[in-house]
């Protein structure tokens, strides 16, 4: 039981690895992990009495040198027949970018005039922007006039529609100052993704992320795309969600 006990120790050790995120290395974990497997079978086997025991120095140094080419040669061996254990994710391009929204007015814009809703702040600007603008009395806004908001951008910023994308994330908050007077959220975060598939090659993934922050009439963006992809193509179904956010609030 003792020696059962061990190994199960070590055996849940490995376990771990299945939790990994996409940008690790398992290699330094294999070998890591053959190194404490093979420590611990020395010391368990090489007792009083074993055949270990009597083992010269030499001969003990062969069997942990062949425990970890072991397992080198399972990795070059998966690795052969196209199976990924590196699994590290590459930034093929990035871009990012700000704009100026006014949000006693962005609503009624978006549905009239949805090319006047958003004005593009540079960085050399966005300093001065920020000093101008006051801080505005929070608005009674709901998870549909957010979508509505971030859908009209996708169309003005990448003429692209909302309905081509996974929603992959989304975050709702407001100030701490707020959350004694109102259920209403003043700051609305999506994140978006598609999975552009190929047949000749890996599969590349594209994030949009549109950050929406009223207190600072402020529309934040960016656009990331990563080739292998990696992700769990995990997405959410906001037809499918009964409770809207802000009927949770209350």
């Amino acid at each position: 039981m003792m020696i059962f006990g061990k190994y199960l120790k070590n055996a849940n050790n490995v376990l771990k690895l299945a939790a990994i995120p996409a940008s690790f290395n398992p290699l330094p974990a294999l070998i890591i992990t053959s190194l404490n497997f093979g420590y611990t079978a020395l010391r368990t086997f090489a007792g009083k009495g074993s055949k270990l025991e009597f083992m010269n120095k030499k001969k003990r140094y062969f069997l942990f040198v062949l425990a970890i080419s072991a397992v080198l040669g399972c990795y070059l061996l998966l690795g052969s027949f196209g199976i990924e254990l590196d699994r590290r994710e590459t930034t093929v391009s990035d871009s990012e970018g700000l704009m100026a929204i006014d949000p006693d007015r962005i609503l009624q814009l978006i549905s009239h005039n949805p090319d006047q809703a958003f004005t593009p702040i540079f960085d050399l600007d966005y300093p001065t922007y920020r000093d101008s603008v006051s801080e505005i009395e929070p608005v009674l806004w709901g998870q549909s006039d957010y979508l509505s908001i971030v859908e009209t951008f996708f169309q003005v910023n990448w003429k692209d529609e909302l309905a081509n994308w996974e929603l992959y994330d989304i975050y709702f908050s407001l100030s701490c100052s707020d959350a004694d007077k109102m259920q209403y959220m003043q700051y609305a975060d999506y994140t978006f993704h598609r999975i552009l598939k190929n047949a000749k090659g890996p599969d590349t993934r594209i994030e949009r992320r549109v950050y929406v922050q009223l207190h600072e009439s402020l529309l934040e963006w960016g656009e990331t795309e990563y080739s292998p992809d990696y992700s769990s193509h995990r997405y959410y179904d906001l037809s499918q969600v009964k409770i809207s956010a802000e009927e949770a609030l209350r």
